[in-house]
Formats: C-alpha cells, structure tokens, sequence
C-alpha cells in the first residue's frame, strides 16, 4: 500500500508539471500512510475548494466514461495524516489537493484524531468514510462529504476501544447505524460501523 500511495502521488506531481499547473501544495501532506481512492461529483467554489454534489462509483470514474457536461467527476483519494492527525483529499483528475476550510489560509485537511491508522469508503454505501485511530481509540463513521468539504448536515459518529484500533477492514454491507445511549451517556448498542470487521488491537 505505501509503494502504491508513493506511485500515486507521483503521478499526481508529473501530471502537475505537465499541464503547467501550480496548484498542487506538497506541504499540506505530512507522513501520508494509507490511502482510500473514490469518485465524487464535485462543483468548483474558487481555488481548491469544492463542494460535493454527490460519490460516484468508483468504477466509472475513468477515461472511458462519458460525463453530462454539469457534471464533474473527480478520482479522488482520501490520504491519512498520521503526523497531524488528519485525512487530505487529493484530486488526481485536477492534480490538486482539496481545501476544507474556507476561513484558513493555505490547504487544509480535516481533523480525525491522533494516529490516524486506517481508512476504508464502502463502494457499496460510500457516503460514509471510516477512519480507525489509534487515538482516541476509537473507529469513526465521518460523512464522505466533511472528508471533502471539512463540513456535512450529517453527524459524525464513533465507537471507542479499550486499544486503539491499528487498522480497519470493512465487510461490503457497511453502513452507518443509530448510536444508543443510556441516562448516563454509556453506549447501550455501539451499532456503528455496523458488520464492520476490526483486526484485534494492537499496540504499536
């Protein structure tokens, strides 16, 4: 995965100095260590900010495919932060790195936690993107939407472990559930992310 992530990310630079662009800011990535590539519809706001209208298929984001003029695809990929505790979003069809802060000079990236250690976007159900850290210790269910954009009408939830989780795989019938609670707070079902499949935690 680290070879593959280090290959994407030079092609997303050479495709960058081929077609003259200046918009792609390395230093907004900072020990980048996994990698979820998807497919968005995104409208341009001004710069690298974007916003989304929807996630596509990741399997019809590509060459071959004929889009309606108002629409924009993008192959995208949602890269971990471990140095910074965030998730960047690369955009390998416009060599750039997405914005999600319109208030913050510079490119910014969305704030998941310390140690971020896995990221995995259903293709079945892509609107959620899930995020293992090993601190908080915790696996979050973050709308795809906030990962893009830095914000969503949808809430973000998580389950805590006792150990953080190191990594994360998702059965292809993930999806977000309601998280229940007790007068005290206390989880009384932790139902996200539901049939979801976590390696048992490890210290690093």
């Amino acid at each position: 995965m680290m070879r593959f992530l280090s290959v994407a990310l030079l092609v997303l630079v050479l495709t960058s100095c081929k077609g003259g662009a200046n918009n792609v800011v390395l230093s907004s990535l900072d020990r980048s260590a996994k990698i979820q590539l998807f497919c968005a519809d995104l409208e341009l706001i001004t710069g690298n900010l974007f916003d989304l209208r929807q996630v596509l298929p990741a399997e019809i984001c590509s060459t071959e495919t004929v889009f309606a003029p108002q629409v924009e695809a993008q192959f995208l990929g949602a890269v971990t932060q471990t140095q910074t505790g965030e998730v960047a979003v690369i955009s390998f069809t416009r060599s750039a790195i997405l914005d999600t802060n319109r208030t913050v000079p510079g490119v910014t990236a969305l704030r998941v936690g310390e140690q971020p250690t896995g990221i995995q976007i259903s293709p079945f159900e892509p609107t959620y993107t899930y995020v293992s850290s090993f601190s908080p210790k915790s696996v979050q269910a973050i709308p795809t939407e906030a990962v893009v954009t830095g914000d969503s009408a949808s809430p973000t939830q998580q389950v805590r472990f006792e150990a953080g989780p190191t990594d994360l795989a998702l059965h292809e019938l993930a999806s977000v559930g309601e998280i229940i609670r007790d007068e005290e707070g206390n989880l009384e079902h932790p139902r996200i992310p539901r049939h979801a499949t976590v390696p048992p935690a490890e210290h690093l």
